[in-house]
């Protein structure tokens, strides 16, 4: 016999389950004492222990209160792979979790909130769910709802209804997978603000993943209020470091802990006059003010020959410096980065994908591949006296060549594309669209999924890579898929 568990706090809200008695436990939340007084309290809880609790337990239903603005102070990645209701029943609450003014340096926290396993039926209705305040950046900390699994042998299936995301951005869906016996994502009655809505992707032969928007407003039309890859500072050269003394410090160059966990081809640059100097991202920095620079090569150590490029392992050279090598000497006459696909052929150094080596480009023909012994070596850069004018840069697999007769804020050295999209989706989705606006950057990539075709009434935005495999249909009698209408049922007996 199954007993129905239910708990209801004001401010905190209900939480119930089906339960066989053997199961039966103690509740998660402590009922509070009651006073007369409390009626003119503020509305805003601190439920960190308890919201993640829940999660972890066998309870189903979360019922939070109109009104009631509710904190969780951090955000802590929890496996799910059972059914979770979380709403409101009228009107709607507000969920605001994580670090405020995230510091990568002083905190961790997780980048999504639930992962989905096997099993999960997950209903968020009436909670508009947002993050508070980040620190501005090249690429703002933008946290996901979701992670699904990446097993096409795994079932599940994830709506949200009436959610806003607030004025500081995240919690979009995020990486999502599809599955052998169909998982689903379903998006209704949204207004969404910033990077990262979703990433829906169906690699596996046969899977399929079904995504309904319905009644969505996106936009990401304004890509620098989230992040870009450059600002203009002053700042101090003093023995291998540069100090930031005015404007945006080295944080804002922290996109993720500088891309560490990530193999990219990502750079981060300091470019003043005509030069330009590596960040050997996150444990180049002394403090988020300063940070410790290459020194630039000198007459006893070792220059690499490859492929007709010079290469000064771990030092910062310019274009400009002279070098000598077997009684000739060589002008750097160009300086660019290398990539990480090139420089695995011939490096030895694990981790060289995450302080990628200056290609050199000389004036006369270098001497064949090896190694060789500087003889002499003049430099052409030394540290001003004075403050300088500087711009701290990300360049996301682009080059940044430098010459002799490069000038100060070189088109080629500071640009690059902001972090970030709207949507970076596989085509091979199974998209049921209705009266939604996406407006922002959508990717789009090919993959081996398969697709039950694409519906769309009455939608815009839509642009840039979004290219169905198939021919777009707009059948306004067309019913979103059965298993999202059925989780959208589970509440209305409480309504």
């Amino acid at each position: 016999m199954n007993r129905k568990i239910e708990l209801k706090i004001e401010g905190l809200g209900k939480f119930e389950g089906l339960w066989t008695p053997e199961l039966v436990t103690e509740s998660i939340i402590p009922e509070p004492v009651k006073k007369e007084d409390e009626v003119s309290t503020p509305k805003t809880l601190n439920i960190t222990t308890n919201f993640y609790d829940f999660l972890s337990s066998k309870e189903i239903f979360c019922e939070l209160d109109n009104g009631y603005t509710y904190i969780v102070d951090h955000i802590k990645s929890i496996n799910v792979s059972s059914r979770k209701i979380i709403f409101c029943k009228s009107g709607f609450a507000k969920l605001v979790i994580g670090i405020e003014n995230y510091d990568t340096k002083k905190a961790t926290q997780s980048g999504h909130l639930i992962t989905l396993k096997n099993g999960a039926e997950i209903l968020i209705e009436n909670v508009h769910i947002s993050q508070p305040t980040q620190i501005y950046n090249t690429q703002s900390w933008m946290p996901s709802l979701f992670r699904s699994v990446q097993d096409p042998n795994a079932k599940w299936a994830a709506v949200i209804k009436n959610n806003d995301n607030g004025e500081n951005g995240g919690f979009g869906i995020g990486f999502v997978y599809g599955g052998l016996s169909e998982n689903n994502i379903a998006l209704i009655d949204w207004k969404f603000k910033g990077v990262g809505l979703m990433d829906a992707k169906n690699p596996y032969p046969g899977c399929v993943l079904n995504v309904t928007i319905d009644n969505v407003n996106a936009d990401y039309t304004n890509p620098k209020k989230w992040g870009d890859n450059k600002t203009l500072v002053k700042g101090i050269f003093k023995d291998d470091t540069f100090t930031v003394t005015e404007g945006l410090n080295f944080e804002f160059l922290n996109n993720y802990n500088f891309q560490e966990d990530s193999n990219s081809n990502s750079s981060f640059l300091i470019h003043s006059g005509r030069f330009t100097f590596q960040i050997d991202r996150k444990g180049s920095l002394i403090d988020w003010n300063t940070c410790k620079l290459r020194p630039r090569p000198f007459t006893g150590e070792s220059v690499t020959v490859n492929n007709g490029r010079a290469f000064f392992i771990g030092k910062e050279p310019q274009a400009g410096d002279i070098f000598y090598i077997n009684n000739t000497g060589y002008i750097i006459k160009e300086k660019n980065r290398t990539y990480f696909t090139d420089w695995t052929k011939w490096g030895d150094d694990k981790n060289l994908d995450l302080a990628f080596q200056l290609a050199c480009f000389t004036d006369v023909k270098l001497p064949e591949d090896g190694i060789y012994k500087i003889e002499a070596y003049e430099a052409v850069f030394y540290a001003p006296k004075n403050e300088v004018d500087a711009y701290l840069v990300f360049k996301a697999n682009f080059d940044f060549r430098s010459y002799p007769t490069t000038e100060f804020g070189d088109r080629e050295i500071i640009s690059g594309a902001t972090v970030g999209h709207l949507c970076y989706n596989h085509d091979v989705i199974t998209l049921w669209a209705k009266d939604s606006s996406l407006l922002g950057y959508y990717r789009q990539t090919q993959d081996n999924g398969k697709t039950n075709g694409y519906n769309m009434v009455n939608c815009v935005g839509f642009e840039n890579e979004f290219n169905p495999p198939v021919p777009v249909t707009k059948d306004k009698n067309k019913p979103m898929p059965e298993v999202v209408l059925e989780m959208l049922a589970w509440t209305k007996e409480f309504s």
